[in-house]
């Protein structure tokens, strides 16, 4: 995909290195091949797992701000009388106990200091990654390459917390699962960019080829959305069909 020869690093990182930035890959060596035509290229994937209950306990727990729509003890009580697989009071699954090796993560929410913790611990990961990824732009800023570095940010899956009665969980097909981020920083691409259409997640591929001057694979499903990250207005689709095989087997009509 790149003129230049590419080196490819990959950092998979499920339990959380003191620093958060093992084998990122990114070294000194990197200021001597910035922007010069006849630098090697070079790219970097690291996954992280931000599952609450993946976190040390050496991580201080953060509090942010509590959803409005579950700060409410009738929503806890209806939920209560639900049952199932990751239902408020089956958390871990198929039971209510609270794991001794994940004492962040409850098992169950009968109560809002429940719903609480849970939402808390959920936070806390996301913050951690947050702070970590903010290290590796600055490691990036410090060894002179930021301003031609690519930044690509997404996700597996989201989780539900309450939707559908199920919490800590992604097995369904509907928003709370099949919504993901998805960030992108562009060399030279204008800042600000909000691209408010129905994308699926095999769209990006064709995209990055755009970006990178090539032509997508013609076997390929996704279709680009380049031209609104370059400032234009990608074509939308009317809807999408969200569908989830985790434990379960379904599909949804998705529309803006």
């Amino acid at each position: 995909m790149l003129n230049a020869p590419c080196g490819f690093y990959t950092s998979t990182s499920t339990r959380f290195d003191p620093t958060g930035l093992a084998a990122t890959g990114i070294t000194a060596k990197h200021r001597r091949t910035s922007t010069r035509s006849h630098a090697k290229a070079h790219a970097l994937k690291i996954y992280y797992t931000p599952d609450a209950p993946c976190l040390p306990s050496r991580t201080a727990m953060y509090s942010g701000r509590f959803p409005k729509h579950l700060d409410d003890e009738a929503l806890i009580a209806r939920h209560n009388k639900m049952v199932g697989p990751h239902c408020s009071l089956e958390i871990s699954m198929y039971d209510d106990k609270t794991s001794p090796h994940c004492p962040r993560h409850p098992g169950k929410v009968n109560d809002l200091k429940s719903m609480r913790k849970i939402v808390d611990g959920y936070d806390t990961a996301i913050r951690y990654v947050d702070d970590r990824v903010g290290k590796m732009v600055q490691m990036l800023k410090d060894a002179g390459i930021y301003d031609d570095t690519a930044i690509i940010i997404s996700a597996d899956h989201g989780e539900n917390f309450g939707e559908l009665g199920i919490y800590a969980e992604h097995a369904t097909a509907d928003v709370g699962t099949c919504r993901i981020p998805m960030i992108i920083k562009w060399p030279k691409m204008k800042g600000g960019v909000v691209d408010d259409g129905l994308r699926y997640n095999v769209d990006l591929a064709p995209t990055l080829m755009q970006m990178l001057g090539r032509e997508p694979c013609p076997i390929w499903d996704g279709q680009s959305y380049a031209e609104t990250l370059q400032g234009g207005n990608a074509e939308k689709r009317d809807q999408i069909v969200i569908s989830q095989c985790a434990e379960t087997r379904r599909r949804k009509s998705l529309t803006p």
